[in-house]
């Protein structure tokens, strides 16, 4: 029915071609885009209830029709109507209404109801069809769902942590990821943080570090002779500049059966006692003390300074020891000289029961009680000794002895710290920088 009425309003025949073939009637007519030339008219083109029209025809009145002198088609079939016989396009309206077609989309028209005349209506979102203008963002509904894309704000589809931060989150710390983030460390995982610097205690005896500098990873250096230390094999023979000078060794007479303590060595002839300085006549019953060796002929003391005569009953102080025969005084450079027991009283002084020794005492001169009282002067009872380096003890007076160096004894001027005394005058002796005695010019 719809096909006689297209095929109805189509003149076939062109006016004055008479038992030929039929003139084209587009030959030379230009349409308007999205319009094409049918039976010498410009018609709007469109689709035919979502059919495609073939190729070379157009879709008018929802009829596909050949873009020439009247053919028309159904929508997927082409045939032609009217061949022939001269048919050209009627005056007459298409379905659409009256005068729909003659390509004005005039009172009454629309694109729903003219198409042809008013052109295709505009896609609208709902009516099934994914049409132009419409996609899966604007028109869901027709269209679809979008497919995942990175930066929609949501993780899905394919999106991972490494594919996708922006929408996964950033992926947790793993080492071997090649990024040193989260809690990883040197130490917890090299291959993303690097190795850890060399640090002292870390067990590893690398970097700069060293026996000296870190002996917990590197271990303790080895005994070196000259480093100030006194340890390994180094011993005061070996080494004495780290470990000291070796305590001095006497050897003397003894027998087999005394030379026996840890500091005596019997050698076959004679007993060597280590540290010993003075080896002494005494007996066993009293040379048992620390510092006391008995050999079993002499009894020998360490650290002495001098062993003089005394009785038991006096040699009693912290650095006196008993022989049995003699009173020896622990100290250096001791002297031990006549005096008495009310006046050998000092912290430097021992008597010994008939001397009176004095520790560290380098002279003892003649004076008086009344002059021996500065600080180095100790007055045994009948000499005043003077405890210092170097000390010249020579005439003078009190007048002139009386700078730090000089001492006034009461009889002598002794002198610290000088190698000579000599003959001079006070003025001569001040111009060379020495110490004038009142008699003498020592320096």
């Amino acid at each position: 029915m719809l096909r006689r009425a297209a095929i109805s309003i189509v003149l076939a025949l062109v006016a004055g071609c008479e038992g030929g073939a039929p003139a084209d009637p587009c030959a030379g007519v230009t349409c308007a885009a999205g319009r094409i030339c049918v039976g010498g008219e410009c018609r709007a083109t469109g689709s035919c209830g979502g059919v495609t029209c073939p190729s070379g025809t157009t879709c008018i009145a929802s009829q596909c029709v050949a873009a020439d002198a009247g053919t028309v088609a159904d929508a997927g079939t082409a045939s032609e109507a009217g061949a022939g016989d001269g048919a050209r396009e009627a005056s007459a309206s298409p379905d659409g209404g009256p005068g729909c077609g003659n390509g004005t989309c005039g009172a009454g028209e629309s694109c729903a109801s003219c198409p042809a005349d008013c052109g295709v209506c505009p896609a609208s979102c709902g009516n099934g069809s994914c049409d132009a203008g419409e996609s899966c963002s604007a028109c869901p509904g027709d269209c679809g769902a979008c497919p995942p894309q990175c930066g929609d704000g949501s993780c899905n589809g394919s999106e991972t942590c490494t594919s996708c931060p922006n929408d996964c989150g950033f992926c947790p710390a793993s080492c071997g990821d090649k990024s040193c983030n989260g809690s990883e460390t040197c130490k917890s995982c090299p291959a993303d943080c690097g190795v850890c610097p060399p640090t002292c205690g870390d067990g590893s005896c690398n970097g700069s570090e060293h026996c000296s500098t870190c002996p917990q990873d590197c271990g303790a250096c080895p005994a070196v002779c000259g480093d100030g230390k006194c340890n390994g094999a180094e011993t005061c023979t070996t080494c004495p500049g780290d470990c000291g000078a070796c305590p001095p060794t006497l050897c003397v007479a003894g027998s087999a059966a005394y030379c026996t303590d840890a500091k005596e060595k019997w050698t076959g002839t004679q007993c060597c006692v280590t540290g010993a300085t003075q080896c002494v006549a005494g007996s066993s019953p009293y040379c048992t003390d620390a510092v006391e060796h008995w050999t079993g002929s002499l009894c020998c003391v360490e650290g002495v300074g001098a062993c003089v005569a005394g009785s038991s009953a006096y040699c009693t102080g912290a650095n006196e020891h008993w022989t049995g025969s003699l009173c020896c005084v622990v100290g250096a450079a001791v002297q031990c000289v006549a005096g008495s027991s009310a006046y050998c009283t000092d912290a430097v002084e021992s008597w010994t029961g008939s001397l009176c020794c004095v520790t560290g005492a380098t002279a003892c001169a003649a004076g008086s009680s009344a002059y021996c009282t500065d600080a180095v002067e100790h007055w045994t009872g009948s000499l005043c000794c003077i405890v210092g380096a170097a000390v010249q003890c020579v005439a003078g007076s009190s007048a002139y002895c009386t700078d730090a160096q000089e001492h006034w004894t009461g009889s002598l001027c002794c002198v610290e710290g000088v190698a000579a005394c000599t003959a001079g005058t006070s003025s001569a002796c001040a111009a060379a920088g020495g110490h004038w005695t009142g008699s003498l010019c020592c320096s």
